[in-house]
Order: structure tokens, then C-alpha cells, then sequence
């Protein structure tokens, strides 16, 4: 009995795992020989920095389970608690993967001792950090919902687009065009994941949330803009920036220190 109640959510792990970490595999099968080495190698050292950033995030996740899975047996109103988490998760996650847009190369150099190669695939899987984040949110109220077939369907589906993007742009691409099908594949899923708990927990679509938080995303990307090149010093630079969009998250509204405290108070 424990197994059959367990397999769904299995098989849903199994699933997001397969198309998460199937991308440097592919990339080694499709293009062979050196080259397929040499190009996983590259995606390799890319994709480990956005490991390191989920396995931060995802405490996020573990925080929240409990505190969703309580609510949804209380019967209690689960949508003020889920924009909460997904404001505080994502102003952050937002910040990260712009920022490593604008500062990927320096980024490299830093960690592989001056070597910036491959850059351009670090800034873009960077940019699957807030897909995945929103993951960490809506796929944990459904997951705390028991909303296993829906998401297993969801999983399945991705995996498919995974594939044939990945079948398609490597090839003529090679790792960045696997992150560019890592990018697709983590939007959609967030998306859909998205689009599932809007229509089971009939949230209502708050148009005052929306424009702050498509503010911010525009201010920061000018923000990581215009200090990118503020000094020859780039860490310095990145600290300014940092700043100052920390600060811009609450000019917008999408952060202030009540709705800091009142996670706080749903843990």
C-alpha cells in the first residue's frame, strides 16, 4: 500500500530529474568523438554553478512543503501564503540571473582560474535559476496537493520538448544550444506549473503584483546595465549592483519588512 500510494510521486521525481540533468549526456551522444567531450565539458562547468544555486533554493522548498501541505488539510486560504513565498524567492532569483547575463564572463574567470570559455552558456542556464525557482513554489503546492497525475503529465511532456530541441539545436549549436533547450524546457514546466494552481486553487490574477514584478525585471536589467562598466572593478561593481536592485525591489512594492515578518509568522 505504501508503494502504490508513493509511485506518483516516484516516478514525478524521476521524471524532473531526467530532464534537468539529461542535457550533458545528449550533448556527448549527438556530437561524439572530441568534440562531444569537449562541448560537455564547457555545459558541465556551467551547469554547476546553477546546481549550486538550487541546492540553496531548494530550502526554500523544504520550508514550504509542511506549511502548505498543513494549510490545504486546514482547509485554509493558501493563496496570500504562496505570493508571499513566491516574492521572496524570486526577487532574489531574479537578481542572480540577470546579473549573470551582464557578468558571466567575469564569473568564469573567477572560478576556473581566468578561463572565461563558454561564458555564454553559463549566463543563459543562469536565466533557468527563476524557472526553477518557480518550480520550488507552485510544484510544491501541488505537490502538497497530491496533484501527481497532472504533474507527471507535465513532466513527461517536457522531457518530450527536451528532447527535440536538444535533437535539433545541438547539432548546430552545440552546448549553447542545449542551454537554450534547458531554457525552454524549465520555462515551460514552470509555466504550466503556474497555470495549474491558478485554475485548482482559483487564484485571482492580481494585476498590481504583475506590473511591480515586470518593473523590477526591467529596472534590474538596467541597473546590471549601467554599472556593469561604473569601474574597472568588476567585483566592486557587482556589489553596487546588487545594492542598488536590492533597494529597487522595494521601490516597486514587491518586497517590504511586513511580508519578511509575516512568513515568519506562517513557519
Amino acid at each position: 500500500m505504501i508503494l502504490k500510494k508513493s509511485f506518483p510521486f516516484a516516478m514525478l521525481v524521476l521524471l524532473m530529474t531526467f530532464y534537468n540533468r539529461a542535457d550533458a549526456i545528449m550533448i556527448e551522444r549527438i556530437l561524439g568523438g572530441d568534440l562531444g567531450k569537449y562541448q560537455t565539458g564547457i555545459y558541465a562547468k556551467a551547469f554547476r554553478l546553477l546546481d549550486a544555486a538550487n541546492n540553496i533554493a531548494i530550502l526554500f522548498a523544504v520550508q514550504l512543503l509542511p506549511i502548505f501541505s498543513r494549510m490545504l488539510k486546514n482547509k485554509e486560504n493558501i493563496e496570500n501564503i504562496v505570493k508571499l513565498s513566491f516574492t521572496l524567492l524570486i526577487t532574489p532569483c531574479l537578481i542572480v540571473s540577470i546579473s549573470c547575463l551582464f557578468y558571466a564572463d567575469e564569473f568564469c574567470k573567477l572560478i576556473y582560474n581566468g578561463n572565461s570559455e563558454g561564458h555564454e552558456v553559463l549566463g543563459l542556464l543562469m536565466c533557468c535559476f527563476t524557472a526553477i525557482s518557480m518550480v520550488y513554489i507552485f510544484g510544491t503546492l501541488l505537490t502538497a496537493n497530491g496533484s501527481f497525475k497532472q504533474l507527471n503529465i507535465m513532466a513527461v511532456t517536457s522531457i518530450a520538448i527536451n528532447l527535440i530541441l536538444n535533437f535539433i539545436l545541438i547539432p548546430k549549436m552545440y552546448a549553447y544550444g542545449s542551454a537554450i533547450a534547458s531554457l525552454v524546457t524549465q520555462f515551460f514546466a514552470a509555466g504550466i506549473q503556474v497555470f495549474l494552481c491558478y485554475k485548482i486553487f482559483n487564484f485571482h490574477f492580481n494585476k498590481k503584483f504583475i506590473t511591480s514584478l515586470v518593473l523590477f525585471i526591467i529596472g534590474v536589467v538596467f541597473i546590471n546595465y549601467f554599472t556593469v562598466n561604473l569601474t574597472p572593478q568588476w567585483k566592486m561593481n557587482f556589489v553596487v549592483m546588487l545594492v542598488f536592485s536590492g533597494l529597487f525591489a522595494f521601490v516597486t512594492g514587491l518586497l517590504n519588512h511586513k511580508s519578511i515578518l509575516r512568513f515568519i509568522k506562517y513557519r
